[in-house]
């Protein structure tokens, strides 16, 4: 059986072949961040946690407004929509700031729900 050496393919730069080829500058954009799969994943759990029954609008409303704390700590303490003290908003501001770390850098939510 023969084996192929193929390290030559990985050493062809394509944006330069394509540029001598066709007569057109290619040059490859930055990375730009989108939030799409965040978002999605957000607002489906929070469909899905209004379809259960009977406690399912009092769970969806809960993580949509923990959603908010995590993404977006200083907004909510800011908003303060539940009007809750100061001992507590700071406790929860807290956490969702050690939770914020699992978070995507450059998602940011928008403001708090207006649950009432």
């Amino acid at each position: 059986m023969m084996r192929l050496d193929r390290h030559f393919i990985r050493s062809i730069d394509l944006g330069s072949v394509i540029s001598d080829n066709f007569g057109v500058d290619v040059v490859w954009s930055p990375h730009v961040y989108s939030s799409w799969v965040l978002n999605f994943m957000e607002h489906s759990v929070y469909l899905g946690l209004g379809l259960v029954p009977e406690i399912g609008p009092l769970l969806a409303v809960s993580w949509s407004i923990g959603m908010q704390a995590i993404t977006n700590p200083d907004a909510f303490e800011a908003e303060n929509v539940l009007h809750l003290s100061a001992d507590v908003l700071q406790a929860i501001v807290g956490t969702a700031i050690g939770a914020n770390l699992n978070v995507p850098k450059g998602f940011k939510s928008g403001g708090a729900v207006k649950a009432f």
